[in-house]
């Protein structure tokens, strides 16, 4: 019979949100990079994506990168946990 695992050590859960706050805070981060280099290279005051116009700056860039990730992030794990409710061999 295995050993229990380490009640100390990381869980599935905890690996997957740590992931997912990583994968947003690097988004954000590479965003106020380019909303910071863009400007003074290339001269772009304003930028349009979507339909929704706004100024290029590291703020605006740093929170478009990181809430594109966190919906994208998200709505797979909305997907998956939906599609795991019908697998009838999903370990619970």
């Amino acid at each position: 019979m295995p050993e229990d695992p380490d009640p100390e050590g990381p869980t599935g859960r905890r690996v997957v949100i740590a992931s997912g706050l990583a994968l947003v805070a690097v988004a954000s981060l590479f965003g106020a990079a380019l909303g910071a280099v863009i400007p003074a290279y290339m001269g772009i005051e304003e930028t349009t994506i979507f339909a929704i116009t706004f100024t290029v700056s590291p703020l605006s860039f740093g929170l478009y990168g990181g809430i594109s990730v966190a919906v994208f992030l998200l709505t797979t794990l909305f997907v998956v946990i939906a599609i795991s409710r019908f697998d009838e061999n999903a370990v619970k």
